[in-house]
């Protein structure tokens, strides 16, 4: 356990303690006086009490007479007597004198006193030479309690020269659930003064004295008047030595019963424990003594050894006592005190209540006694409290000490049953942060004087963690350096952290850098190559929870030798070059592995580099160590590949034929004869040069561009010839209905994508109803509207926008009478702006083309290098036209003659590039003709390709 010092700037803790003076010293009688009572029966008037009287003379010691204020005996009498026995204190010699009586008192209303007073008191006290005393104890008749009890001894002692000295006060009571409070005897109480510089907490008791300036020898007369929450009460008359202080003795409270420990026990039950006092002052020896025994218990036959008991910086003693009937009823209020060679002692009490049976026992699942538990905030936690006699007598649970928030499921005192339980339920917040006590009493429902406590404390308390990532490798002789980041979500509500190193290896230093952040550094040797264990533990101000992982770090620092890589720089190497092998070593000896930064331009497969293409590459070394060597440094080496070498392009021409529909198209491997390049061939295109592609010009569709698709005209809609500066035009119409956007639609094809291309043409207003300004037009792309036009009227008016392309091919649209109007618009002069080349790995033919048509290879290598060639593409037309004709009847002049053309029996004949002639066998007719007459239509188109019927 730690030690509290006296004499250090802390909080100061000072025991009580007896002390030796010889007869000299005292010219008069009274040292101390303390009077108590215990209810022993009552009923609807009276009650029976027993009184306890402890008084401490200089010499001829007397019986006590009390008198009675506010109260008579059953008899009407007003006083009463009480014979003491005496006994000579061990350690001071003066005459303790201990009386006992029982007395029936009428009960009345108040408070009734219980009085002896008289005088001298010693003449050598500082402040109360010679005074008189008055020592009572009152008595709440009409309430169900009894009285405090104390222990003190007659004298404490406190050190000089301290401006705070401290000392509890040891007092208790028998009942359950009991508050103490404390004060000094008033002046009309005390008959004297208080010492100057003495002050008391009323609600703990503990004293407080500044004896600056006080002389070592001074005795200082203190009386202290103890209340319970009943309104009963005692008084304490005793005296403070000043002393010259040192470090006063600890109690082991490994071995020796809790300060305020209460046993209750029965006649017949033999009670057992140890009592323990060390001292950490060099040479000190540890006396141990003990006051408040009744004349019924003989101090030379319950302890071994007898007390006082001394030693060599420790003392001990064994109480062992099996109580008779005489002791049925009574508590017994002992104060051990521990005392050094120089004076300065400390002291602990506890209570022996006799009771006519044993208290009652607290049952599983009951928390254990002093028990702690930690749980986080937001977790919901029930106890149940469970309590039974031992002889099966009703049991209730009378008292109930619970943090705020938490709340029990039956009221105070609980029903009387066997066994009694009651819950607590509780869900703590951040608020109750800490240590929070829970306290219980359980009684006999007959006596509620015997009981039983249990006390036991959950902190609330988010545990520490960590924040870091350790690391785990080390190299000898480089420095490794780990930052430790922990953190406590509670240290707002102030908490505080620290980090503690369990286990570290004797090469690593951890330093403190901030509430927060540790360093763990060090440089490991040779001998510390392998594995090295360590484990860091994050510990805040209530670490009561062991089981939590987030509190450990726990891992291994694997210590290597280091390595180094040796790789000499690359010279420049040509596309085309053979794959050559790369040469790093590394000093461990172990294998190197390589990477390229661009497998793309050069490749590697183990140390084999093969190159690809034209490009810089960063060729870079590893190795990743072993068991016994760790991870060498990367070494990287730029390589420039050179390829200043143009592809070979080698073309064919070919013969194309047009089918029945007047189209054909080629791909790349139809003209390309083997192009070949050093360094390989990325890709092989047909490039054409173009203009802006216009899509609609005076009306007319471009014979270059796709089909048309239409949606939502009607037959208003279609080309118009009025004449005028645009002469053609196309008009978007929907008849009428403001809701169908008509529009019309193209494939645009072979665009680059991420280029920019932009629309441009001319629009206006065809029919009337036209708002000027409204939003009437829009351009889609993929159906995704990128521009809306106000309606400009009749007015002719230049529009232009742009899109990027997203795909190689995409379908522009114009719309008209969007946004719910019903404004017809007419478009013209179309076009989209184009880059210069076109590329595409197929070309179309149609009727325009028939001939020969020179097309553009380009080839690209892996390396950007270009080249190109031409190749002729001879286009033919060879299908000869759809002859369709019709029967026909001619009359014949008067002259019985008549002719006809060749159109008059054509029924359509059709040739996908057009019929330059139609001819007839026979056209002229006679009278010789008369009846049906077979003629034969020839078509010839405009290839010369000829068909008859």
């Amino acid at each position: 356990m730690k030690k509290n010092y006296l004499l250090s700037f802390k909080t100061i803790f000072l025991f009580l303690m007896l002390i030796c003076f010889s007869s000299q010293s005292f010219a008069a009688h009274f040292r101390y006086g303390n009077a108590s009572w215990k209810r022993i029966s009552e009923d609807a008037t009276t009650v029976t009490i027993g009184v306890t009287v402890n008084i401490s003379w200089r010499i001829n010691p007397q019986n006590v007479t009390f008198t009675i204020e506010n109260g008579t005996l059953i008899d009407g009498g007003t006083s009463f007597t009480i014979v003491t026995t005496n006994t000579t204190d061990p350690i001071g010699g003066w005459i303790n004198s201990y009386g006992y009586s029982e007395i029936t008192l009428n009960k009345t209303a108040g408070v009734t006193t219980l009085r002896f007073f008289g005088g001298a008191k010693i003449s050598n006290s500082s402040n109360n030479a010679n005074g008189s005393w008055n020592v009572f104890t009152t008595i709440n008749t009409s309430a169900a309690g009894n009285a405090p009890v104390s222990s003190m001894p007659a004298v404490i002692n406190m050190p000089v020269n301290i401006t705070s000295a401290l000392y509890n006060i040891a007092a208790s009571d028998p009942d359950p659930g009991t508050v103490l409070t404390y004060r000094f005897a008033t002046a009309a109480e005390s008959n004297g003064p208080l010492p100057a510089g003495l002050a008391i907490d009323g609600n703990t008791g503990q004293l407080s004295f500044d004896t600056a300036g006080k002389t070592v020898g001074q005795l200082y007369n203190v009386i202290v008047v103890v209340t319970d929450n009943d309104g009963n009460s005692i008084l304490i008359d005793f005296l403070v030595n000043i002393i010259q202080g040192s470090t006063a003795p600890d109690w082991d409270y490994t071995v020796t019963p809790a300060n305020n420990t209460v046993y209750n026990i029965i006649v017949g039950q033999q009670l057992t424990f140890k009592v323990k006092a060390t001292d950490s002052d060099a040479a000190s020896t540890v006396k141990i003594g003990v006051s408040g025994l009744p004349n019924y218990i003989d101090a030379s036959v319950v302890f071994s050894p007898n007390l006082p008991a001394q030693g060599n910086l420790q003392s001990e003693s064994v109480f062992t006592w099996t109580p008779t009937a005489v002791a049925r009823g009574k508590t017994v209020a002992l104060n051990f005190l521990a005392q050094d060679n120089t004076g300065m002692g400390s002291s602990t009490s506890l209570l022996i209540k006799v009771n006519s049976e044993a208290a009652p026992e607290f049952l599983t699942p009951t928390p254990s006694q002093n028990s702690i538990r930690q749980v986080v905030p937001g977790i919901f936690i029930s106890d149940v409290i469970k309590a039974q006699s031992t002889i099966g007598s009703p049991t209730s649970i009378v008292f109930a000490k619970i943090p705020v928030g938490a709340s029990l499921d039956q009221t105070i005192p609980t029903l009387s049953a066997d066994p009694s339980e009651l819950a607590v339920n509780w869900t703590p917040t951040a608020a109750n942060f800490g240590l929070n006590v829970f306290e219980f009493q359980a009684a006999i429902t007959s006596d509620a004087t015997i009981f039983s406590s249990r006390l036991y404390t959950v902190v609330v308390n988010t545990p520490s963690f960590f924040e870091s990532t350790a690391l785990t490798t080390a190299t000898v002789g480089q420095n490794y350096s780990y930052t430790v980041n922990i953190n406590d979500i509670d240290i707002a509500l102030g908490d505080q952290i620290e980090l503690e190193g369990i286990t570290i290896p004797s090469w690593l230093t951890l330093v403190k850098q901030s509430e927060k952040v540790y360093l763990l550094e060090g440089t490991p040797t040779i001998g510390d190559i392998g594995i090295n264990a360590v484990s860091l533990k994050s510990e805040d101000i209530y670490h009561h929870d062991p089981s939590s992982d987030n509190t450990y770090q726990n891992f291994d620092i694997i210590v290597k030798n280091a390595q180094t890589i040796s790789f000499s720089p690359l010279s420049d190497k040509n596309c085309g070059d053979l794959p050559f092998i790369l040469t790093a070593s590394s000093s461990s000896a172990l294998d190197v592995t390589y990477t390229s930064s661009d497998p793309s331009i050069v490749s590697i497969v183990a140390d084999l580099a093969t190159i690809l293409k034209k490009g810089s590459v960063t060729i870079s070394a590893t190795q990743n160590g072993n068991d016994d060597y760790d991870v060498a440094l990367q070494v990287d080496q730029n390589l420039n590949i050179i390829d200043d070498i143009k592809p070979v392009v080698l073309t064919k021409n070919i013969a194309v034929q047009l089918d029945a529909t007047g189209k054909t198209s080629i791909v790349v491997a139809d003209v390309d004869d083997g192009a070949t390049d050093n360094c390989g061939i990325e890709s092989v295109e047909f490039s054409t040069k173009i203009e802006d592609l216009e899509l609609i010009k005076n009306g007319d569709f471009s014979a270059n561009t796709n089909e048309w698709i239409l949606s939502g005209n009607d037959f208003a809609g279609g080309f118009k010839n009025e004449g005028g500066t645009n002469g053609g035009f196309f008009i978007v119409n929907a008849g009428g209905d403001p809701f169908s956007d008509p529009s019309i639609s193209q494939e645009i094809r072979g665009l680059t994508v991420g280029e920019t291309y932009t629309i441009t043409g001319d629009y206006r207003s065809f029919y009337g109803n036209y708002v000027i300004g409204q939003l009437t037009f829009g351009v889609d792309v993929d159906g995704v509207q990128i521009v809306e036009l106000p309606n400009p009227g009749t007015t002719w008016t230049n529009f232009s926008t742009t899109f990027i392309a997203s795909s190689i091919s995409q379908t522009i649209r114009f719309r008209s009478e969007i946004n719910g109007t019903d404004v017809e618009m007419a478009i013209d002069n179309i076009s989209i702006q184009v880059p210069n080349e076109l590329l595409s790995t197929d070309l179309s033919f149609n009727c325009s083309n028939i001939g020969d048509n020179t097309v553009t290879l380009k080839v690209t290598d892996n390396s950007g290098n270009v080249a190109t060639a031409t190749a002729t593409v001879k286009v033919e037309d060879k299908i000869a036209p759809v002859v369709l004709t019709k029967n026909i009847t001619i009359q014949l002049n008067a002259a019985g003659s008549g002719s006809i053309v060749a159109a008059d029996v054509n029924n359509g004949s059709t040739d996908a590039c057009g019929i330059s002639l139609l001819e007839l066998d026979k056209t002229a007719f006679t009278c010789a003709n008369i009846g049906d007459n077979t003629v034969t239509l020839t078509v010839t188109d405009n290839s010369g390709n000829v068909s008859s019927k």
